[in-house]
């Protein structure tokens, strides 16, 4: 008796969606993080990211260690594996590029007016994540947000899901 496919493909959707997304917040453990490439915005359009770490995420719990990292099963992948703590983390950002992670916008994050508008304009100050990778949905500050001159609140800082 011949098999589904469909079972397989959604192992290999969820496989590639792994390694095509982004992810990393502070106070309380955040969300946790994993290395990849951007997300997409709530409206679907691709964002920038981070560029991938030179140095490879570790895949031993020893190495998760050294990085000062979190060993556990992280997203959809139920795999173990490693996070690594940023050496940003906590730092005030304006622009994803400021951080080793990603640039966070929490919801009490202050908006810098630069333009009075109508509508305002300005930046985000955002928060550099603890760890390389955030899982969830989290606003974040793109990376060359910065070059784009003031924007508008909506348009200063997009939604990222991570799985």
């Amino acid at each position: 008796m011949r098999s589904s496919p469909i079972p397989l493909l959604l192992v290999v959707v969820a496989s590639n969606f792994m390694t095509s997304c982004r992810h990393s917040s502070q106070g309380a453990p955040e969300p946790a993080p994993s290395r990849g490439q951007p997300a997409s915005s709530a409206a679907g359009a691709p964002l920038t990211a981070n560029p991938p770490q030179a140095t490879p995420r570790p895949t031993s719990k020893q190495g998760c260690d050294a990085c000062g990292g979190q060993w556990a099963v992280h997203g959809i992948e139920q795999v173990e594996g490693c996070i690594c703590r940023t050496k940003d983390g906590g730092k005030a950002c304006r622009d994803g590029t400021e951080c080793e992670g990603s640039c966070l916008v929490k919801d009490d994050a202050k908006f810098e007016t630069v333009e009075p508008g109508p509508p305002p304009r300005g930046h985000y100050v955002g928060r550099c994540a603890d760890y390389d990778t955030t899982f969830g949905c989290n606003r974040m500050i793109p990376n060359g947000v910065r070059a784009k001159g003031p924007l508008a609140v909506e348009e200063a800082a997009k939604t990222f899901c991570v799985d």
